[in-house]
């Protein structure tokens, strides 16, 4: 194996241990460890606007307590990354990783209810000094099974009491 096939190799384990890390975090309701998976400020969506646009950039503390806050509003969620494919370039890296959220939410007085999204994380990454790092990630939803107001009306309850 040459040396930048064995460097490309290395770096894609880091990149998919960081990618575990991620999901670890905001399940596990861990805000520095979560903010730690993302460089100073990164550029997120969820889904792109009508007219394409990214909103621009956020701290990512910013982002890590606003995430692990909608997070914490649940009973549970459990994120599961699969099909991950990476693309290594000198000290960046591209990314797409397929994406299974589930998450439970019980309404006061109520039952359980569930809601499970399967969609594409489209990742840029930058090699730091301490590690790969999440500069940009796109989220797109290819199905949604279950409420897709759940995790909004959980936010909602949690905010409200």
């Amino acid at each position: 194996m040459s040396d930048a096939a064995g460097r490309d190799a290395i770096d894609g384990f880091e990149i998919g241990r960081l990618l575990a890390r991620l999901a670890h975090a905001v399940d596990d309701r861990d805000v520095e460890r979560y903010r730690a998976c993302f460089t100073d400020r990164l550029s997120t969506t969820a889904e792109r606007s009508e007219n394409g646009a990214a909103p621009p950039p956020v701290a990512a503390a910013d982002h890590a307590r606003d995430a692990v806050r909608r997070a914490a509003a649940l009973d549970w969620t459990h994120h599961n990354l699969s099909n991950v494919d990476i693309v290594v370039t000198r000290g960046t890296a591209e990314a797409i990783a397929d994406v299974v959220i589930m998450m439970q939410w019980t309404p006061p007085g109520e039952a359980p209810e569930r809601l499970t999204i399967g969609g594409r994380y489209s990742l840029g990454l930058v090699r730091c000094q301490d590690g790969w790092r999440i500069a940009r990630r796109h989220r797109s939803t290819r199905f949604a099974i279950g409420d897709p107001s759940l995790p909004e009306r959980a936010l909602a309850a949690s905010n409200a009491g």
